[in-house]
């Protein structure tokens, strides 16, 4: 497939493929405007990336224009330190299994959690990481991944 092959058009905010927008529009679509005045435009394939996350479809007869990407594996980060990350998974992790010493032994840093921390869900994903690997240390033989259940809550990345 050529950069400058068709894929497809977007018009009155939507996709079609080229059979529908010549339906639609006519075969002579180049400076062409939709129903909404806007220009009816071509989906180029060099712009396929642009759709690739969800992919593209067309909106009479919903064939497929771009093929949706497939969603990559998270890989199991290998934790770096990070102090803060550090402090809120062993925080998380102390509450999770009833180390109330090690909550103590943080709190004496005068380390203050987010409000947001809650679950393993909340932390970054570095945080995440320092969370598995404690888990993998000290209960090795049941290891489940805790952060696999738990979903990311939005707003809890730090920018």
């Amino acid at each position: 497939m050529k950069a400058w092959d068709i894929l497809g058009y977007t018009a009155d905010a939507d996709t079609y493929c080229p059979d529908c927008a010549e339906r639609r529009y006519g075969p002579d679509r180049e400076g062409r405007l939709d129903h909404e005045g806007n220009e009816v435009r071509p989906i180029f394939a060099s712009e396929s990336s642009e759709w690739s996350e969800s992919g593209a479809y067309c909106g009479d007869c919903v064939a497929e224009l771009v093929e949706p990407a497939e969603p990559e594996e998270e890989k199991d980060l290998f934790p770096y330190f990070d102090r803060f990350d550090v402090a809120e998974a062993f925080l998380v992790f102390a509450h999770d299994h009833g180390l109330y010493g090690l909550v103590d032994r943080i709190e004496r840093l005068s380390f203050r959690p987010r409000p947001s921390l809650s679950d393993c869900g909340s932390l970054s994903p570095n945080g995440q990481a320092i969370y598995r690997h404690l888990k993998r240390e000290r209960y090795a033989d049941r290891f489940e991944d805790p952060c696999a259940r738990a979903p990311r809550r939005e707003g809890t990345a730090r920018e």
